[in-house]
């Protein structure tokens, strides 16, 4: 999220050159590719967790591949356009950045709680003596 939040902030000032954006987003593309990496692991256990667990790796995975295609095209017209990026285009791409950085953020903070509150519900179940629904 940090370097979609510092790239957007970029885009808004035109006295910046091209190198600025790039290194964001070169910085952003590495973490992508990282995102990806885990995802493989994520998408091999796919078929053994649970529904809402499977749900989250399906849209995780759709964040991380729009990211890594806005991430591409954002560099792609960098550096054929370095002294355009106030054009619509390249603004649209920052735009989406940001936006699907923030949603994946969103997403994987929820989850995160959930699984959490999920182990401490199972654990007072035990704690308490309570049997399980069947």
């Amino acid at each position: 999220m940090y370097h979609a939040d510092k790239l957007q902030s970029f885009a808004r000032d035109p006295e910046l050159d091209w190198q600025a954006h790039a290194g964001q987003l070169e910085d952003l593309k590495y973490e992508v590719n990282d995102m990806g990496a885990k995802l493989c692991r994520l998408e091999a256990i796919r078929r053994v967790v649970a529904p809402w667990q499977q749900a989250e790796i399906d849209r995780i995975m759709t964040s991380v591949r729009l990211m890594a295609d806005n991430t591409q095209d954002a560099i792609a017209f960098g550096d054929s356009k370095p002294k355009e990026l106030w054009l619509a285009p390249y603004q649209k791409y920052v735009t989406n950045l940001y936006s699907e950085a923030d949603g994946l953020t969103h997403t994987m903070r929820n989850a995160v709680e959930f699984a959490y509150v999920s182990k401490q519900y199972q654990e007072l179940r035990h704690e308490l003596g309570a049997r399980t629904a069947s």
